[in-house]
């Protein structure tokens, strides 16, 4: 396993679209800060208003994640990288975890640099009125990252599992956010389902929009139900992917 790993950092670090999306991680909350400078209001040129702004835009990250698990994954179905791996007698599992572990590496830098970006950036070029939005904001990553990891989880284990982007991609956004989204329009009718949904934050895209980590016991019942989707999804795949021939 560590030699493996050893080699997919090598290849990834040689990734011109790691850079790339790196550099979104760095260009996009700088310009999200800049933009709200230039308005010059009161009422929003400041860093209540940005990390505020920041904190509603969570539900973004997970049409992120299954980007990122193509940036490392994808293309080695489509060259035939996979095929190759497991021919010169590296195991179907080494390849598994061992991409699981560089998209976990992955998404924490960026995770951290888009942290550190906005937080400088904001407190460097807007009005400080006060340091509780912030503090807010940083806060709720605790609830986030189970939610997160959970996303990250599914695409990881549905790329393996269908081999293919566009496959990958559709089931991904089907079970993430499309069929969750149809569960609640159903219980809004059902008092006793919009009861549980309501309590329990079923879904990680819709907990994350709803900041269930604010409710009773919601950060504890976040870990739980993220870590529950991450051994559900490796439980269901790992077992697959042992017989599953790569192409």
């Amino acid at each position: 396993m560590t030699n493996y790993l050893k080699s997919e950092l090598y290849r990834l670090a040689h990734k011109k679209a790691l850079y790339v999306f790196l550099a979104a991680c760095v260009l996009v909350p700088l310009f999200m800060t800049l933009l709200t400078a230039a308005t010059g209001t009161e009422r929003y040129a400041n860093t209540e208003f940005v990390f505020k702004s920041a904190s509603n835009m969570w539900g973004l990250l997970f049409f992120i994640v299954p980007l990122m698990v193509s940036l490392i994954v994808a293309d080695d179905f489509t060259d035939g990288t996979l095929k190759n791996t497991v021919t010169y007698g590296i195991t179907r599992s080494t390849v598994f975890y061992g991409k699981w572990i560089m998209e976990l590496l992955f998404w924490a830098i960026a995770w951290a640099v888009t942290y550190i970006v906005l937080a400088l950036g904001v407190f460097l070029l807007l009005p400080n009125n006060g340091t509780s939005s912030f503090i807010g904001f940083t806060s709720s990553i605790a609830g986030v990252l189970p939610l997160t990891l959970a996303a990250l989880a599914v695409s990881h284990c549905l790329c393996f599992l269908t081999g293919k982007l566009l496959t990958h991609l559709v089931s991904y956004a089907v079970i993430i956010i499309v069929l969750p989204e149809m569960y609640y329009m159903f219980a809004n009718g059902v008092s006793a389902l919009r009861e549980v949904v309501n309590t329990v934050p079923l879904f990680p895209y819709a907990a994350a929009h709803d900041f269930a980590w604010l409710k009773p016991n919601g950060l504890i019942l976040c870990w739980t139900i993220g870590m529950a989707y991450v051994l559900v999804a490796f439980m269901v795949s790992s077992i697959r992917v042992e017989t599953k021939e790569f192409k």
